[in-house]
């Protein structure tokens, strides 16, 4: 009885860590695929109106952006670091991100938490005819995908202990039968 449900429970302990590691990248990478989109379609729409110094159509263009729930701000650098438009929260860290290393697909991130919010923010060059016009920092609040995958990992849990009780308990029972 002891032996099979250490089997159980060392399967179903490892399944379930397992499976929460999974859901776990899952939420994370989803985050990863939605903001860098949000940061592409930004770079594109403002390339232009940054090289022309237009900072009235840049600033509507911010605006619009972060009446979306899920950004919480947007800082538009000239290519010597100097904010010319933001609108929406300012990410702590956000002038030193001004000169930041990019990663392969052209990104730098920081996870921040102020105390109000629980955020990413993105960095990406504003490019414009091969000319670098500047930097867009793009602010996502991962609160609502926090809350998500929070769920998720209390049904995979509570999911996991039951099957381990289970287990045991039918361990017990076919032991008990097996010895008579």
């Amino acid at each position: 009885s002891v032996s099979i449900a250490t089997l159980i429970v060392t399967a179903m302990g490892d399944l379930g860590f397992y499976l929460i590691q999974q859901q776990e990248q899952g939420y994370r990478s989803q985050v990863d695929r939605f903001s860098h989109v949000i940061v592409e379609q930004l770079v594109r729409i403002s390339g232009e109106p940054l090289m022309a110094a237009d900072t009235l159509s840049l600033q509507v263009l911010l605006q619009r952006h972060v009446q979306s729930p899920m950004i919480l701000g947007a800082a538009l650098h000239d290519a010597d670091g100097v904010l010319l438009v933001d609108a929406g929260v300012s990410p702590p860290g956000a002038a030193e991100a001004v000169e930041p290393t990019f990663d392969a697909a052209g990104f730098s991130s920081w996870d921040w938490d102020n105390g109000e919010f629980k955020a990413v923010s993105y960095v990406s060059p504003v490019i414009y005819q091969d000319v670098t016009a500047g930097f867009l920092t793009v602010s996502i609040d991962r609160s609502p995908l926090e809350k998500d995958l929070q769920v998720t990992l209390r049904f995979l849990i509570v999911s996991t202990l039951l099957m381990i009780f289970l287990g045991v308990i039918l361990a017990s029972l076919l032991a008990h039968r097996m010895s008579r």
